[in-house]
């Protein structure tokens, strides 16, 4: 058709040229030639198309799983490998009962059986009974590492220590002219007592700490089971450790203004009791992590349980230093044992036991920048077969080994008997998230 075209276009000018009496050109210049299409099967366009539109998708939804929903705070979020998210803790824990420690009563009870429990005027001033959680401080520290940028599977670090009961109650004798630091006379199996105060006969004061420590981290490996537009479901798998330390230490001092307390004027008693029971976990962890979003807002979703082993190691020590005032200057001797722990109870023992170390947790988030989110979320902890202090101190004692004497019959207190129980702790998180 092209090469018609320009003939009939060639005879054309050739015979108005000739009708005008001019001659014809001797040669034309051909109009160029169209492109020559190559025909391509529809089909193919459309498995090209499609293939490719797919593919595309399969990222852009990778990329976005982490994140809020597209258009709201997306960008940049997903590039990040590196991420860091401390947070402040509020937390309640399980509580454990104390004997009764000191006592007081009246000033005119006999003081050979004063601050002794089967006293009507006796009252306690601290133990026999439980000592409830308050919310205490702590912290945990959060790291991570995505394998790839698109964050579908990478590793994670966690540590957190809380504080439980650091609690120290003092005492002394401006503030009850009674003191005594009760106990069971394991000779007669009658309630008995130590003076630390009397008016006219001995002065004194006590003090009493509690503290309680928790503590654990966990690595595990995560990876996503379902990935949706707004929901993502990680597995967890990894290992895990906690620490639960108690620890009561009990000092008592005391002076004597007579001779009837037992002492020589002026003598000074100082007694120490430590008991300390510290509790390790180890054990393999698996559990899964579920995040929903909605805009910048989102929620997770955290299970997490550990199969593994606690040892339950005690500790039980105790001191007397007696400062008796010769020739105007005091002359120290110390002694093994305190008041509960003596000889016969005092050392150090451990056992071991199967355990089951477990995690609820949730967290609302909102995203504020493509980098960074903020959180408040609520933990519960559960730590099954621990043992806790309050089962190695045994206040039946027998009084003949209390320094400076030495055990005549009965050994008590004996090599104490580890109770196992449950521990729980509870309370709000508020966190920070950054990723780098």
């Amino acid at each position: 058709m092209a090469l018609l075209g320009v003939v009939t276009l060639t005879g054309s000018l050739g015979r108005a040229a000739e009708h005008d009496g001019i001659p014809a050109p001797a040669t034309t210049i051909p109009r160029p030639e169209k492109p020559v299409a190559v025909p391509v099967p529809l089909a193919a366009i459309s498995r090209k198309l499609v293939s490719s539109g797919i593919a595309g998708l399969a990222v852009n939804r990778r990329l976005r799983r982490l994140g809020p929903c597209p258009g709201a705070c997306e960008v940049n979020w997903y590039a990040a490998r590196l991420w860091v998210r401390p947070e402040y803790l509020a937390w309640d824990m399980k509580g454990f009962a104390l004997p009764a420690l000191l006592t007081t009563g009246s000033t005119t009870t006999d003081p050979a059986v004063a601050g002794q429990l089967d006293q009507p005027d006796t009252v306690i001033l601290f133990g026999d009974g439980s000592l409830d959680g308050r919310l205490r401080s702590g912290g945990r520290l959060n790291a991570g590492f995505w394998c790839t940028p698109r964050q579908f599977q990478g590793f994670e670090l966690s540590y957190f220590g809380a504080q439980g009961y650091d609690t120290s109650y003092q005492v002394d004798s401006n503030e009850f002219a009674v003191l005594a630091r009760p106990f069971q006379n394991a000779t007669n199996g009658q309630p008995d007592a130590q003076l630390i105060a009397y008016p006219d006969l001995i002065d004194g004061a006590a003090t009493v700490r509690v503290d309680v420590e928790l503590a654990g981290t966990d690595v595990f490996f995560r990876k996503a089971m379902v990935w949706t537009p707004s929901v993502r479901i990680d597995f967890l798998s990894g290992y895990r450790y906690g620490r639960l330390r108690d620890e009561v230490h009990i000092d008592d001092t005391s002076i004597s203004l007579d001779s009837a307390s037992g002492e020589p004027v002026d003598t000074i008693v100082d007694q120490q009791d430590r008991f300390r029971m510290v509790n390790n976990f180890h054990g393999g962890q698996v559990g899964l992590l579920g995040h929903w979003w909605h805009g910048c807002w989102s929620c997770q979703i955290l299970a997490k349980v550990a199969l593994g082993g606690v040892q339950s190691r005690y500790g039980i020590r105790g001191a007397t230093t007696i400062s008796d005032l010769i020739d105007g200057e005091y002359v120290v001797t110390d002694y093994e044992g305190g008041l509960l722990a003596l000889p016969t109870n005092m050392g150090s023992g451990t056992s071991y036991d199967t355990s089951v170390l477990s995690e609820l947790g949730i967290r609302l988030e909102y995203q504020f920048r493509t980098d960074m989110r903020i959180a408040l979320g609520y933990t519960l902890l559960g730590w099954s077969n621990v043992v806790r202090v309050s089962s190695i101190i045994d206040t039946e004692i027998n009084p003949t080994q209390i320094p400076p004497g030495s055990l005549v019959g009965v050994a008590a207190p004996g090599a104490p008997s580890l109770h196992r129980t449950g521990f729980w702790a509870q309370g709000l998180n508020a966190s920070w998230e950054y990723q780098f």
